[in-house]
Formats: C-alpha cells, structure tokens, sequence
C-alpha cells in the first residue's frame, strides 16, 4: 500500500494507544508503581514522537514535501528529536523490564530500589543521558 493510505492510520492508531495508555498509567491505583511510571514515561514520549514524526514523515515520502531541506538547522533538529525520543521509548522499556527484576529479587536491598523516587530520578536521567548521547547530531549531522 502506499504511504499516503498507511501512515495517517498507522498515525491514528498510535495516538490512539497511546493515550489509552496515558489514561490507565494515570489511574489512582497505578500512579504509585514505580514500572507503571517508566510504562507512562515511554507512552507519553512515543505520544510525542507519533504527533510530531509521522505527519513530516507522510508529507516527505508521500507528497515529496520536505521542509527541512530548505533550513538545515531544522533538519539537524528533526533527527536530532527522531533519534533522541524513539531511544528514549526504548529504554523507558528496558527500565521497566529492570524494574520488575528488581521488585521480584529476594534481596532486600534490591527490592528496596524498586520505589518511586528511584524511578523518577531514573526517568530524568535517562532523559538527559540520551540527550546528552544524541546531542552530536546537532552539530555534525
């Protein structure tokens, strides 16, 4: 099929999903889950890359329209955004697989690592790190 037909329902159905994930991730009773956070984490920035990515995605493929040939600043700031927020999906994941190792150990301390401040500072460095990883796509890309 063409791109024209499957990114606005690849588009529809990731927007989707993913506020359907916001909403349950948001609930009262999974707000206090340190994996739920990393879950609502990697919802909220693959949300974000859905919204922004796929519309200049669609008209760059499917209408042969780029905007960000004519500005190279945005062009450095376009992949610069699809490199950073589709790593930060993934390891938003990772983090929440390490998580629910760390809540289920048999060590003490472990278990201990499993709360919410550890995943909210976790969560921030991790979105720093790979902004930081990334960032040498704005100046040499």
């Amino acid at each position: 099929m063409e791109i024209r037909w499957t990114h606005p329902i690849i588009f529809l159905f990731g927007v989707i999903s993913n506020t359907v994930n916001i909403y349950v991730f948001t609930r009262p009773s999974l707000r206090q889950n340190p994996c739920c956070m990393y879950f609502l984490s990697s919802s909220i920035t693959a949300l974000i890359y859905t919204i922004i990515n796929l519309p200049l995605r669609t008209l760059q493929y499917g209408y042969k329209i780029d905007p960000t040939t004519y500005l190279l600043s945005l062009c450095k700031i376009k992949y610069f955004f699809t490199f950073t927020w589709r790593a930060l999906t993934s390891w938003y994941l990772v983090l929440a697989c390490f998580d629910r190792f760390l809540h289920s150990s048999s060590n003490v301390n472990l278990r201990q690592l499993s709360s919410f401040k550890v995943a909210s500072r976790t969560i921030l460095l991790t979105f720093i790190l790979i902004n930081i990883v990334y960032s040498h796509v704005l100046v040499f890309y």
